[in-house]
């Protein structure tokens, strides 16, 4: 038996292959059905047709830019760019259209991917030199180093940050 899963089923949804089951003679066949169920994913949280993840960038990247490359759940690089000065605060959400799960009211069509950003600050120690009254070297941490840069061949989408329809947790 082949099971066919058209794209963007989601969870508890049925897929029916009629008169599969056969019961024997003079008693009509039963159909035979298969319930979806959702596995949880490393990456990516669903819900509905839009996609959630989380991305750790360094403190320079949320200041001063950065292009880092992600997979998605197809295997296909996605690159996401932010441009300098475009200032990335921690637990900023920003909405991909069109890179979120298929939807099937509508084929061709896709949610969003919201992006979480996780930004990492650097140690406090070493942020400052010397005397407790010096100003921080902030030099030093404001370089964009070349760590996750996506490579040739990606898509290159605009990330924006309109995140009023972000979807609710649970």
């Amino acid at each position: 038996i082949e099971v066919v899963a058209a794209p963007g089923l989601r969870q508890g949804d049925e897929i029916v292959l009629s008169g599969e089951i056969e019961r024997g003679a003079g008693v009509a066949p039963d159909d035979l059905i298969f319930v979806v169920e959702e596995l949880p994913h490393a990456r990516f949280r669903r819900r509905n047709a839009d996609l959630v993840c989380e991305l750790a960038i360094d403190l320079a990247e949320a200041l001063g830019g950065f292009t880092r490359a992600v997979r998605r759940l197809d295997g296909s690089l996605l690159r996401l760019r932010s441009a300098p000065g475009d200032v990335i605060a921690p637990g900023a959400l920003r909405a991909l259209e069109g890179e979120g799960m298929p939807l099937r009211s509508q084929p061709g069509c896709r949610g969003r991917l919201f992006v979480r950003f996780d930004v990492r600050f650097p140690p406090r120690r070493p942020f400052f030199s010397g005397d407790a009254g010096q100003k921080p070297k902030t030099e030093a941490y404001l370089h964009v180093s070349g760590k996750g840069r996506a490579k040739a061949g990606s898509d290159v989408v605009q990330m924006s940050d309109d995140h009023t329809e972000m979807p609710l947790e649970g």
